[in-house]
């Protein structure tokens, strides 16, 4: 949720499209009502989860901004998705199957927007740039989604 809030502010101070912030706000209400809703599932089985603390950080370049939304839009956003779909399908627990479905079709939403966001940057970054930018996508992709 703060990273989308944080999202927000940086697009704007950025000059992005108004429909871009908006959406990152959007998902930063969705991301709060899902840390509410698995903080109540954790609760159910046991557990009490850590909740992250937002920090503030200096306005990153674009290309920062860009390498961010690579890693934890691009490919985690998409993968989050794709997992709360799998989850809705296979669960065994019919209260997880249900909060899954509940939280997939908002993830898809992240992903689109992650991609979106970075075809904003992408009209703004050169060549080379965009080539680190595939690097960083697929090397994420190798080192978080592969076995050991």
């Amino acid at each position: 949720m703060f990273a989308f809030e944080r999202m927000a502010g940086e697009l704007w101070a950025h000059g992005a499209p108004e429909a871009l912030v908006e959406r990152c706000r959007v998902a930063a209400d969705d991301e709060r009502r899902h840390a509410e809703l698995t903080t109540l599932a954790a609760r159910r089985y046991g557990v009490e989860p850590l909740l992250p603390a937002p920090h503030a950080r200096p306005l990153p370049t674009l290309l920062e901004l860009a390498r961010e939304n690579t890693v934890e839009g691009c490919v985690r956003e998409t993968w989050g998705a794709l997992s709360a779909a799998l989850q809705a399908r296979t669960a065994q627990d019919p209260e997880l199957a249900a909060l899954y479905a509940s939280i997939a079709p908002d993830e898809l939403a992240h992903a689109e927007l992650s991609w979106d966001i970075h075809d904003w940057l992408a009209e703004r970054t050169d060549a080379e740039q965009l080539a680190q930018l595939a690097q960083l996508a697929h090397a994420e992709l190798v080192a978080e989604h592969t076995d050991p």
